[in-house]
């Protein structure tokens, strides 16, 4: 995402958890990364990632398929208290590095709208939220100015089109 230098540091940790937060070089925090042994995932969108340590130490890292990824931002999206544009514009990043919902998936994404009664007309006034003013106030102080001023540019219909296109079949 070109933001330069980051730093993580590793706020906790136990033998089954930890949190590592990752800050830009001026020490903004970006994004939280919570490792455990414990936590919810379709098996089947698990991808293994063999890594090398510097003491010739190996371990497999598991880790969320882009697709799992843009199941939960769908979630998210709907269900917090608040909208987020940054739940938006993962949305729209995940779609540019290509992440497409399965069947499955889409399943998941039906179990959520119904079990949690998400009208359409909510679904849409969520995405309308998603305006200029919203945009800036999250996106400007995170994205790269050469990314941010594109999307700004387009008054940030490329987040809206993203979760119309998302959420077609529920609008």
């Amino acid at each position: 995402m070109e933001l330069g230098e980051l730093h993580f540091q590793l706020e906790r940790s136990t033998s089954r958890e930890g949190r590592i937060f990752v800050s830009t070089g001026a020490g903004r925090r970006l994004f939280r990364i919570d490792l455990t042994r414990l936590g919810s995932a379709i098996e089947s969108e698990i991808e293994d990632h063999p890594v090398e340590g510097e003491s010739g130490f190996s371990a497999i890292i598991k880790s969320a398929t882009k697709e799992l990824l843009l199941l939960q931002k769908a979630e998210a999206f709907l269900m917090r208290r608040s909208v987020k544009a940054r739940d938006a514009y993962d949305i729209h990043l995940l779609n540019e590095i290509g992440a497409v919902l399965s069947l499955n998936l889409r399943a998941h994404l039906q179990d959520t709208i119904l079990g949690n009664e998400i009208a359409s007309e909510t679904i849409s006034d969520r995405i309308d939220r998603i305006g200029v003013n919203l945009c800036r106030l999250e996106l400007k102080p995170i994205l790269p100015p050469s990314i941010y001023s594109v999307l700004e540019e387009a008054q940030f219909e490329p987040l809206i089109n993203a979760l119309r296109h998302l959420y077609k079949e529920w609008l």
